[in-house]
């Protein structure tokens, strides 16, 4: 699919709403919200390039990018919306979309998104959602050399993919902000959005190529298998802090949960019960009780997954 392609088929959103327009060219052209002000404020600190601000009926965009690119990023920010709202309705999920746009930062590469986050360049941090400024930000892949992706152009999808779904999740009434929610399942239900094609709708919930090959590559390296209690309450598993191939086997554990709950009808009631049950908790104390009370024998859980693994693996390579 050609870039141009890919961008007709998102001029077609147009057609239902998903017209962006210039909100602001710079700090000082319309009345600024607090939001606007904070991030043209960081912009200017970090000394980078004007930022635009771009709108859409959901999305509000932030950047330095190129204006271009910048377009696309929001109606790829409204068709994720669109296909998560449709998914999670679609299956009954109590859902309650925000009152106000979601607020993106879209930088024109790496250089540019450390310097707005205020940290050292990592090529493995390729997007960021902040949880307390309810801000995702997120960079151009393809200006980046030696150290962009084969398929660049997918990189920047995926990534979008994955932050905007964090966001949504806390913006939509599943999960809360404010809450304690195990790591494995925030990563989970984001990598569950992670899988998006340029020309057509993508719903959440399809088999994550990726993360199948990360399970069927530490397999091959005999990384002893994550047990799901340990899962849902160590969440130093997925934060690099065990090691590269424990962190890699962490995300993929914590997607094949999440492809579980909501593949099956009868987990995905237990699941939609869970999180309804998990939404007020402020500590992790609750966590192994929550889900065993609505997803029944967590060992049992834990071979069925298992028992997927292997199957998916079959199927798939």
């Amino acid at each position: 699919m050609t870039l141009n392609q890919r961008r007709a088929f998102l001029n077609s959103l147009i057609v239902a709403g998903v017209s962006p327009h210039v909100f602001a060219q710079n700090p000082g052209a319309c009345d600024q919200d607090d939001e606007t002000k904070s991030v043209y404020e960081i912009a200017a600190k970090a000394k980078l390039k004007p930022f635009h601000t771009l709108e859409s009926p959901r999305f509000r965009i932030f950047g330095d990018a190129q204006d271009g690119f910048l377009r696309l990023t929001l109606k790829d920010c409204e068709a994720i919306a669109t296909d998560f709202y449709r998914f999670y309705e679609g299956h009954s999920f109590p859902i309650t979309p925000p009152k106000s746009r979601l607020s993106v930062v879209v930088l024109s590469d790496d250089r540019a998104f450390s310097t707005f986050l205020g940290i050292p360049r990592n090529p493995g941090l390729n997007g960021l959602y902040n949880k307390s400024t309810n801000r995702l930000v997120v960079y151009d892949f393809r200006p980046s050399g030696p150290q962009a992706p084969l398929r660049p152009g997918y990189a920047n999808l995926r990534t979008l993919g994955h932050e905007t779904t964090h966001q949504l999740c806390f913006n939509s009434g599943l999960l809360n902000r404010e809450g304690d929610v195990p790591l494995a399942l925030v990563e989970g239900m984001a990598m569950l959005g992670e899988v998006r094609k340029f020309d057509a709708p993508s719903p959440p919930g399809g088999v994550n190529s990726l993360r199948l090959e990360n399970l069927a590559m530490l397999r091959r390296r005999n990384v002893a298998w994550i047990p799901l209690k340990s899962l849902l309450t160590d969440d130093e598993l997925l934060r690099g802090v065990k090691g590269t191939l424990v962190l890699l086997l962490g995300y993929a554990q914590g997607w094949l949960l999440a492809y579980a709950l909501m593949a099956d009808p009868k987990r995905r009631e237990g699941f939609k019960a869970y999180l309804q049950a998990i939404y007020g908790r402020r500590t992790p104390a609750s966590r192994l009780e929550d889900a065993q009370s609505r997803w029944g024998d967590l060992d049992e859980f834990d071979a069925e997954l298992k028992t997927l693994a292997t199957k998916l693996l079959k199927t798939n390579y």
